[in-house]
């Protein structure tokens, strides 16, 4: 959990050393312990897009826990739930010098490859360990009664 607050730590960071009037054009002027402090907060910020997903897949996300195929189920949701979104908000993202059939191609060929990845997961699931989504739970195994139950 300490993991997520970095960002919004380096942020205030961030904003901070602006209003005290550290910022790139004025870097003639300021001490090079400070141009050092920012260079500092740009990595780690850089470092944070790549650390939160990955704990918070990681760590928050532990579908495999609940259900096998929770994630296999959820992962395509997600990923044509990020292309209808681009393509609904997608002008005010975009880069100009983008053509408009890649900028279709590369988020429906991300979903595709993470839909077949789903379904690839889920067949394998089936064919080597019977779970499939008609399954249900497994039988639990009933108590020997000899044994007694501490």
């Amino acid at each position: 959990m300490a993991a997520l607050a970095v960002l919004p730590m380096l942020m205030g960071a961030f904003y901070l050393a602006t209003k005290l009037g550290f910022t790139p054009d004025a870097a003639k002027r300021q001490n090079p312990l400070v141009a050092l402090v920012m260079f500092y907060l740009g990595v780690q910020m850089a470092l944070c897009a790549f650390a939160i997903p990955y704990y918070a897949w990681v760590h928050g996300y532990r579908a495999v826990d609940g259900n096998p195929l929770l994630r296999p189920l959820v992962t395509p949701l997600l990923a044509w739930t990020g292309v209808a979104l681009g393509q609904l908000f997608g002008e005010y993202f975009t880069d100009a010098g983008v053509p408009g059939p890649l900028s279709l191609l590369t988020p429906v060929g991300g979903a595709v490859v993470m839909t077949l990845f789903a379904l690839w997961k889920y067949r394998r699931a089936a064919a080597h360990y019977g779970i499939t989504f008609r399954s249900g739970p497994p039988p639990q195994p009933a108590p020997d009664p000899e044994i007694p139950a501490y």
